[in-house]
């Protein structure tokens, strides 16, 4: 199967979300290699489990865990899904102490911009939009769009304070408030001066279901003067034929926007939702010592700062 008959099949069969189909056929031709993932799970032989060994701790537990659920999905024996199973248990239980030790692996120590840096790079872009009065022209040619998406990609993804999505907004159209016809993310004006998105297509939508979050201030002051190159029933960040962009585009697009200002660096969603992160909670105890106080005190973490612990 290719990535669209594979994607439909597994979906069909797991009923996930359609990135989450694309991301398990391309993590299963990390170990198979070629262009197509077959229905048949014939080709997980050793030497597949000897090729996710060569990977790195990430990697091994995202490539394990789509794995098994391929071979859930193709009924393969049982003793195979227990191998797998288990090597993704290993995995990931590696990888959650390597979290809550909370330093960063080698690959993010490589790609790390402070969080100052990111946010100086959004004031350099908000003053070439403004430089160029690209709000006061009657239309925008495609690099002028182009410029003004940069813009509020960067606003979007930490660099004005708003908190980082993941590529949730890469398909997102713009709608009227009310009018949410398909299974797709929306932008909509509330009332003046206020944005919201409607997420129905998102990694976590299986949990928590469609989601209405508001925008952040920053953010929702450039929707307020974009708001007039934007037309209901078309997509916010477009391609090169006014489509709406993949999340594999969109996450290249941000990337390729970081390493214009930061080169050799690779910047994507993620490592920005780590940052902000990182840098929101920097003056917390570490999770270790957390853990430890709490054991000390004889409750939990979450007992801790919800009945314990006091800001005012």
């Amino acid at each position: 199967m290719d990535k669209t008959s594979f994607r439909n099949w597994f979906c069909a069969k797991r009923n996930c979300q359609q990135s989450s189909g694309v991301t398990t056929f391309y993590n299963l031709r990390r170990l198979r290699g070629g262009e197509t993932i077959p229905v048949s799970t014939k080709w997980v032989t050793s030497s597949v489990f000897s090729a996710m060994e060569k990977l790195s701790d990430v990697a091994k537990k995202n490539v394990a865990a789509s794995l098994v659920a391929y071979l859930k999905a193709a009924k393969a024996p049982k003793n195979l899904i227990e191998k797998a199973s288990k090597k993704m248990i290993s995995y990931a239980g590696k990888m959650q102490e390597h979290y809550s030790s909370q330093k960063k692996t080698e690959k993010q120590k490589t790609n790390w911009v402070e969080m100052k840096h990111i946010q100086d790079f959004f004031r350099e872009k908000t003053r070439e939009v403004s430089a160029k009065k690209l709000y006061s022209k009657a239309d925008w040619t495609p690099s002028q769009r182009r410029l003004a998406e940069q813009s509020l990609m960067l606003a979007l993804h930490g660099g004005s304070g708003n908190p980082p999505p993941r590529l949730e907004m890469a398909a997102l159209w713009y709608t009227s408030d009310g009018h949410f016809p398909d299974k797709k993310n929306y932008l909509y004006q509330k009332k003046k001066g206020i944005w919201r998105t409607r997420i129905k297509q998102s990694k976590v939508t299986s949990k928590k279901g469609v989601m209405d979050i508001k925008i952040s201030a920053p953010v929702a002051r450039i929707l307020n003067r974009m708001k007039k190159y934007l037309t209901v029933g078309r997509p916010v960040f477009q391609n090169k034929t006014g489509g709406p962009l993949s999340r594999s585009a969109y996450s290249k697009r941000l990337r390729s926007l970081f390493a214009e200002r930061f080169p050799g660096k690779r910047v994507g969603a993620g490592l920005l939702r780590t940052i902000y992160l990182s840098d929101m909670y920097k003056s917390m105890p570490a999770l270790k010592l957390a853990e430890q106080t709490a054991k000390s005190m004889m409750h939990s973490k979450r007992t801790a700062v919800e009945k314990y612990v006091k800001k005012e």
